[in-house]
């Protein structure tokens, strides 16, 4: 391929701009910043395009618009080439628009042809079968980018290898490796896959495996939960024995206490009954002693009575007997009727005196002896409501003694004791072994009859008994719900899965066995093309950097992974490219990549070397010799020379025949 002409609409700083080319040497000349890096990369821009996207991390803009211009909405041009084989062909693009245009030599629009819309750059590496990168690393030389990068050259390599085998980078081995390995990643898997089949049957059965493990450990922690269940409930029996053996002798203690209580009330009963009769005794004498003294009062006045009743009449008597001596003298004229009068009046008023201070007296006596009789009587009376309040409140506490013993016999207490302590002693025989020595004590204390203060003691242990019990039964229902909750998958079931995955795991490695054989096959083949087309291309590279450097190094080579190595005619020794100069550094890799060209490239389209600045680190003869070689190569394909020394115009203008084309 060569360029006929190219037409700059407005690319970075450059506008307006045409320059048409010869099919030999060439030469752009201009002045630093005068645009010449612009137009070398206008040059692979028609043919890939501009890459778009986001700036760099050094600060460094995208191509798309790094090169946009500033002052002109155009951006954008054409390029005329012309094939090998004669074709001509005009590239038009409009990078704003990102929109390109492939026209023949009648300016008819064969787009479709070449392009794909999904990728519209392709267009240059579908017209000379060389892509964007491959351009770059060999016919493609930027200011001091003479050299190829190391960290590159495998690839460069495994596309010099496809274009060697095939004729096409594209169709190769590698893609035929890359197949493989991707059926290897795909339908088995690789050493760094983590969701192939293989992956998924290699965690399936390390998850089985494991799955396995557990229900195994499962199994043992279920067989020992299950035997510490076992154990707690044989301990929660133990205790419920013991707990209903403290409660029969809480029974024990208690109907001993209720027996001594009934003992005690029945004694009470027969102190209060002996009480109460000789209340009742008390009463009825003191009411007879009323009645005697109410009695004996009444004779008394009586007697006083009658007393007083005998002098009133002897007094009578004796007035009476006046009164009738008065009347009989008066009558038989014995006495004088006054004298007889007389005594007789005496009498009278004898008589009513004395009949009024009888009177008087037997009033006072009658008031006196009332008095008497009424406070013995309430002295009576108070003593005798005394005892029947007693006699009463013995009779209520009787009743209330009665009211308490609920009618229970002391016989039938004594029986029911006498079973409840046959069967805590049976019992007792039964859990010797389960008893604690204080225990065995306390028990020992119930054998020999004691009662008194072991109901608080049987209480506390109890209490304690029924709280181990409550927190053994937390501990059985806890194993239990952990029992439950473990899982139950059949071993079974999981061996077999981890056979059946185990032949299919099998299967897949000898699957991945056999496409490891074919990958490594076609490496092996891929290498032995390598080591075919190598030596060619070591003769073009060791003639040709003979001829840069004046026959002084006679012996250069590289190796399968385009390593340089060059024997030092002075020591003797191999020596690598990194141990010359800078400027003998450029001319080994300026004749590494005519080397490439000529050897690897022949089967493409010749495509034209464009180099900016290629003599920077050279001096005056290595750019002679250089120039020369250059010379040679142009006469076989188009070569455009990009340079801001004039020194080097007028050489190579005074020297060989080119095309030269200023930018100033």
């Amino acid at each position: 391929m060569k360029i006929d002409r190219l037409h700059v609409r407005g690319f970075g700083k450059l506008h307006n701009f045409s320059c048409d080319f010869s099919d030999a040497l060439n030469v752009i000349y201009g002045h630093n910043e005068s645009g010449k890096s612009t137009l070398m990369a206008y040059i692979k821009a028609m043919l890939y395009g501009v890459k778009g996207g986001r700036a760099g991390k050094n600060g460094m803009l995208p191509e798309s618009k790094r090169y946009k211009p500033w002052s002109s909405n155009q951006y954008g041009g054409y390029m005329n080439i012309k094939l090998d084989n004669g074709e001509l062909y005009r590239i038009d693009r409009d990078f704003l628009a990102n929109k390109v245009n492939l026209y023949d030599s009648s300016f008819n629009d064969i787009s479709d042809n070449f392009i794909d819309i999904r990728d519209i750059n392709s267009i240059g590496e579908k017209l000379v079968g060389l892509n964007e990168n491959l351009f770059e690393r060999t016919v493609f030389i930027k200011q001091m980018g003479t050299r190829i990068d190391t960290a590159t050259s495998k690839d460069l390599v495994d596309r010099i290898s496809n274009i060697q085998q095939s004729g096409f980078e594209d169709i190769s081995y590698v893609k035929a490796q890359n197949a493989l390995k991707e059926a290897l990643k795909r339908q088995v898997g690789t050493d760094r896959s983590y969701t192939r089949p293989l992956d998924i049957i290699n965690q399936r059965l390390t998850e089985l495996q494991e799955k396995k493990v557990n229900l195994l450990n499962d199994k043992k922690r279920l067989e020992d939960l299950k035997e510490k269940q076992k154990d707690i409930s044989f301990k929660i029996d133990k205790l419920k024995l013991k707990s209903r053996l403290l409660n029969r002798i809480i029974d024990y203690c208690k109907l001993k206490e209720k027996l001594n209580l009934l003992n005690e009330k029945k004694e009470e009963l027969l102190f209060l009954e002996e009480s109460i009769r000789q209340a009742h005794e008390n009463i009825t004498k003191l009411e007879e002693d009323k009645k005697a003294a109410i009695f004996h009062l009444n004779n008394n006045h009586s007697n006083e009575d009658k007393k007083l009743t005998g002098i009133d009449i002897a007094l009578m008597i004796c007035a009476t007997a006046v009164l009738a001596v008065g009347i009989a003298s008066f009558i038989f004229n014995i006495f004088s009727p006054l004298f007889t009068l007389i005594p007789f009046l005496s009498a009278l008023i004898l008589f009513a005196l004395r009949m009024r201070n009888i009177k008087r007296k037997g009033k006072m006596l009658q008031k006196s002896r009332e008095d008497e009789l009424n406070g013995q009587i309430a002295q009576f009376d108070e003593r005798i409501a005394q005892n029947k309040s007693q006699y009463h409140k013995l009779l209520n506490r009787i009743e209330a003694l009665k009211a308490n013993n609920g009618g229970e016999s002391s016989e039938l207490l004594e029986r029911e004791i006498s079973s409840i302590y046959i069967e805590i002693m049976k019992n007792k025989q039964e859990m010797e072994d389960n008893l604690s020595p204080y225990e065995k004590e306390f028990m020992e204390l119930i054998a020999r009859g004691y009662y008194n203060g072991l109901l608080a003691m049987a209480v506390d242990f109890n209490k304690n008994v029924l709280l181990d019990i409550q927190r053994l039964e937390t501990e059985y229902n806890t194993v239990a719900q952990t029992i439950k909750n473990t899982g139950t998958d059949s071993i079974f079931d999981i061996e077999n899965e981890i056979n059946r995955l185990s032949h299919q795991k099998k299967s897949l490695d000898c699957k991945r066995e056999a496409l490891n054989i074919a990958i490594n096959t076609l490496e092996a083949a891929a290498v032995q093309v390598r080591k075919k087309y190598v030596p060619v291309m070591n003769k073009v590279l060791n003639n040709t950097f003979s001829g840069l450097t004046s026959q002084k190094y006679n012996d250069v080579r590289t190796g399968d992974n385009l390593k340089i190595m060059l024997d030092n005619p002075e020591t003797k020794t191999l020596v690598p490219v990194s141990m010359l100069s800078d400027g003998t550094i450029d001319q080994i890799y300026l004749a590494l990549r005519v080397a490439i060209s000529e050897t690897v490239l022949k089967n493409h389209e010749c495509m034209p070397f464009i180099m900016d600045e290629p003599f920077a680190q050279y001096d005056d003869e290595r750019t002679f010799n250089a120039l020369k070689y250059i010379v040679n190569i142009s006469k076989k394909q188009q070569v455009i020379i990009f340079t801001c020394k004039k020194r080097e115009v007028e050489l190579i203008s005074s020297e060989f025949p080119c095309k030269i084309c200023s930018l100033t």
